[in-house]
């Protein structure tokens, strides 16, 4: 069977080269981000291989990674076109690392448009049921004054480069677990998440994720209604914490950076002894 092989560099070491956690974009941008804030905190290059291996299927899959420009410090990651060594798993891609911010960040802003995508692929379940449920909640932001705004329901190079601009200039973000939430964290984006009957166990209870969470489209416009009374403060005051156990949290606390895969905690403890840098900070 063919599956994920070690090489070995030119002084005989063993050459790790990574693979992302999955194809869709959330999977690949959460990959992405994880492998740059390793090379920061490691202070050294890491490499990610294109490729994909589908156990099932028995086969090397090719994915883009093109978008490990809009990272800071995605210089660190180089992209080789060979097999990767090893493959990225749930518990150190999504339950413990925070996400690597875009260059191009969010700033508070009136601008008067709001983001949405409703078109999750990977996790079809966290659908709506039927379209009057997305045009309710497209037809209340439209009725509360803001301009709705569309992102890119097929991701391209050049679509998703568009789409951080509109994250970056936009109000806040609402949508469900797509690939371009997660893009809208990195960004800084405030985020309004529909879950729809998933629970609270957003993104599979990833740590750290602040957001607004809405139960269903009904709760969507009730909380979209809150947000333009209250102005920008509803975000602050009322955007949560979700813990690995998918229950809401104000604050990180102090342990934040002992909830983390066993490489990671080994690493936070030799870099506490001589002063955690500033760039492994959340």
């Amino acid at each position: 069977m063919m599956r994920p092989r070690t090489g070995k560099n030119a002084g005989g070491s063993v050459e790790v080269v990574y693979a992302a956690n999955g194809r869709g974009l959330g999977d690949r941008w959460a990959s992405v981000s994880f492998c740059i804030a390793q090379a920061i905190c490691e202070s050294r290059p890491i490499k990610m291989a294109p490729r994909y291996f589908h156990a099932r299927k028995n086969v090397w899959r090719q994915y883009d990674l093109s978008f490990v420009q809009y990272f800071v410090g995605g210089d660190l990651l180089e992209i080789v076109d060979f097999p990767p060594s090893r493959q990225l798993n749930w518990q150190e891609v999504f339950h413990r690392t925070p996400y690597q911010p875009t260059k191009r960040r969010w700033i508070p802003n009136a601008s008067g448009t709001v983001c949405y995508q409703f078109d999750g692929k990977s996790w079809h379940r966290q659908n709506f049921r039927t379209p009057d449920e997305e045009f309710l909640i497209i037809r209340e932001i439209e009725r509360l004054g803001w301009q709705a705004v569309r992102l890119g329901k097929e991701i391209s190079q050049d679509s998703l480069s568009a789409d951080i601009d509109r994250l970056a200039n936009c109000e806040f973000f609402v949508g469900v677990d797509s690939g371009l939430s997660h893009v809208a964290y990195s960004v800084g984006t405030p985020i309004l998440m529909v879950v729809n009957g998933r629970g609270p166990q957003i993104w599979d209870s990833q740590g750290e994720r602040r957001l607004i969470v809405a139960r269903d489209h009904l709760d969507t416009v009730r909380k979209l209604t809150a947000w333009r009374d209250r102005g920008a403060s509803y975000y602050e005051q009322e955007a949560v914490f979700l813990d690995a156990a998918g229950a809401a949290k104000l604050d990180a606390g102090a342990d934040y950076w002992k909830r983390r895969p066993a490489w990671w905690g080994e690493r936070m403890r030799q870099l506490e002894a001589q002063g955690l840098p500033d760039d492994c900070k959340p």
